[in-house]
């Protein structure tokens, strides 16, 4: 309910809210009169469970640029955080990233991921004043530079992290105009799938991810779980997520037609569980 009083939208038509929303203010492409340095940089983040994992492969298999592997593009020279039970294809994600937006969640605030203070909630920004010691920026900002110079090497690249919801304001002053992707997913589908439960946990991050963003001011868009489990509407996604991307202003784009099919890339138990309805939560 605090969700949908927040943005008059209920999670099963957020995608229909939103997108046109959020495409409306970014997909706008220029000609090249009116073009900028082109972007290099994408940014995924949101809530866990929510198919982040899943985008993140699509978006790589879209910036191959040529014959290079996909993994260049979401990790660099970094070691990949290792693959487990709860997500056997992999996370896509650098190991190095997620224990540093750990270490900053913990050094910032005291506290784990999954606690929240109020101000940090409605306004993600109060992150980069609140160091509890002075120290602790230099140090992040060290770790961060060297990550970034890396995957800079093999731009355009995607960085995944779904804490970055909550630590894209320290990063984001040594960021280049980056996008910003937000997977989403019902709460109650999450809950379920998530060993945390936690339909409130989903509320906070969807929240702390569309505000960091706003506030960074990172041309965004929103992919639907849903979406990618059916071949026709996840074609479609892919096509709008590549748009999204040219016209973002990406290059060395691969046609979301050359990229492996979006289905191949979806564990059957996903594609299994029964959706949830409004009516469950």
């Amino acid at each position: 309910q605090p969700f949908r009083r927040h943005f008059r939208c209920a999670p099963p038509v957020l995608s229909q809210c939103w997108r046109e929303r959020v495409m409306a203010s970014t997909l706008r492409c220029r000609g090249p009169e009116g073009r900028q340095r082109a972007r290099s940089q994408i940014i995924v983040m949101g809530m866990s469970r929510s198919g982040s994992s899943l985008t993140t492969s699509i978006i790589a298999a879209m910036l191959r640029n040529g014959s290079r592997s996909d993994e260049t593009a979401w990790r660099g020279l970094g070691r990949a955080l290792p693959s487990d039970s709860a997500n056997p294809g992999g996370y896509y994600e650098r190991e190095d990233v997620v224990r540093l937006n750990y270490a900053t969640i913990s050094s910032v605030t005291g506290a784990g991921w999954t606690s929240f203070r109020p101000d940090h909630l409605l306004r993600p920004a109060a992150l980069n004043a609140s160091w509890r010691a002075p120290s602790g920026r230099a140090k992040f900002e060290a770790s961060a530079r060297a990550i970034l110079g890396d995957m800079d090497h093999h731009a355009p690249w995607v960085l995944k992290d779904v804490r970055f919801a909550r630590t894209l304001p320290v990063w984001r002053p040594l960021l280049r105009r980056p996008l910003c992707v937000i997977p989403y997913r019902h709460p109650g589908e999450v809950a379920s799938s998530s060993r945390l439960r936690s339909v409130r946990l989903w509320e906070e991050y969807v929240m702390s991810a569309l505000t960091a963003a706003r506030e960074a001011r990172c041309p965004t868009m929103l992919v639907s779980f849903r979406r990618w489990l059916a071949p026709v509407s996840a074609s479609d996604q892919a096509r709008e997520l590549h748009s999204f991307l040219h016209c973002g202003e990406v290059s060395g784009l691969v046609s979301p037609l050359d990229a492996p099919k979006t289905e191949q890339r979806v564990p059957s138990p996903l594609c299994e569980r029964r959706p949830f309805t409004c009516g469950e939560l």
